[in-house]
């Protein structure tokens, strides 16, 4: 055991921030522990995300406090690794900064920045800093060893950040590999959903403006179910998005749900579903489609960052363009019609899914990763 490589873990664990898994959780919680000897320093104020990226007492006390744990940690432990995932927002990045730093300064770790953010970092965050920030995140991304991005696509919005990028597939945790017939679509109406926070973003309109294209003939046909939870700053969209559903003639073919969050209220939300639509206009990874595809559902999705990786377009789902609500409701509407290509990409999807999008495959990603970066 002494012998093993040490690695210290720096990021938040539960309970969650709105809807957003804890990746480093699912780290502390896996076979990491055998190869490794592992130390977490917990920067979460465990307060929601309402805290996130506002300068507090609170927040201040944390970080000061992790700063020292992690000094004592960088003496004391003497790690071989340091594992973070700066985050896309300016106090935040101050913070997980100064970690980079400390730990370039008063150790010689490997540094590994796990980014989570997708092309959001360098064409909104970076784009949009002062000069000062900027230089900021170019020498503290500079002094890690290693990148890691979320897909092959957004290897191009890192790689002028880091002397060595990589890309590693998240994974869905389902600890039980379920084994359940795919026999969809059921009889009766066609169960159609949304699950994600509810926001522009996210292509909340998008869908809206979607369900709205299809033909009444067909609509009656259909149920729409809308699971998530209004962000805050929204009132716009949210404004539009009732009015959308008032214009609906089969509003009462629609359902919303609110925001889902267990494991259980997710498993039944994606088998009460035939189609899952996803029209996300900015994204990294997208974990949703992970999950309604490895519970049998025919995807509809965006060409955003990972998702073209996940989500191969005429196999187990269909891809459009941001906003292209026209498309979408082409593509919906071709499902709709073809019962049989609903289970095919079911099948196809669910298969995808367990052969490279579980969890395990990731962490064993991220053990290569550790193990090349330290030869290195």
């Amino acid at each position: 055991m002494n012998n093993l490589p040490k690695l210290i873990i720096i990021g938040s664990v539960p309970p969650p921030y709105h809807g957003v898994t804890i990746y480093t959780e699912q780290l502390l919680l896996s076979n990491l522990n055998e190869s490794l000897q592992i130390m977490h320093i917990d920067t979460s104020d465990h307060r929601g995300s309402d805290n996130y990226n506002k300068l507090d007492y609170q927040n201040v006390k944390i970080a000061l406090k992790n700063v020292l744990l992690l000094i004592i940690a960088l003496f004391r432990f003497k790690p071989d690794i340091i594992y973070c995932a700066p985050s896309p927002y300016r106090l935040p990045f101050l913070r997980e900064s100064s970690f980079i730093l400390l730990a370039k300064v008063f150790s010689k770790a490997k540094i590994i920045a796990h980014m989570h953010a997708g092309k959001f970092f360098k064409e909104n965050f970076f784009k949009n800093s002062n000069l000062i920030m900027k230089s900021i995140i170019k020498n503290s991304l500079g002094m890690c060893d290693c990148g890691i991005v979320l897909g092959n696509n957004l290897l191009r919005y890192y790689e002028s950040f880091f002397k060595n990028t990589v890309f590693l597939w998240n994974g869905i945790n389902i600890e039980k590999k379920e084994s359940f017939k795919l026999n969809k679509p059921k009889k009766g109406k066609l169960t159609i959903g949304y699950l994600s926070n509810l926001c522009e973003n996210k292509g909340i309109i998008t869908f809206m403006k979607t369900i709205n294209n299809i033909p009444s003939e067909i609509m009656d046909k259909v149920k729409i179910v809308i699971a998530g939870d209004w962000l805050g700053g929204e009132d716009k969209t949210k404004n539009i998005f009732y009015e959308l559903i008032d214009k609906n003639k089969f509003s009462n073919n629609i359902s919303i749900i609110g925001g889902i969050y267990s494991f259980e209220q997710k498993r039944k939300f994606y088998l009460d579903l035939d189609i899952f639509v996803f029209p996300t206009q900015m994204e990294a990874f997208g974990l949703v489609n992970l999950e309604a595809m490895y519970f049998g559902c025919a995807v509809i999705s965006t060409y955003e960052g990972a998702i073209p990786e996940v989500v191969i377009n005429g196999e187990t789902g269909y891809l459009v363009n941001k906003n292209d609500s026209v498309d979408l409701s082409n593509k919906l509407l071709k499902l709709i019609k073809s019962p049989q290509t609903i289970i095919d990409f079911a099948k196809a999807g669910r298969r995808r899914v367990l052969d490279n999008f579980m969890l395990k495959q990731n962490i064993d990603g991220l053990k290569n990763i550790f193990d090349n970066v330290l030869k290195n």
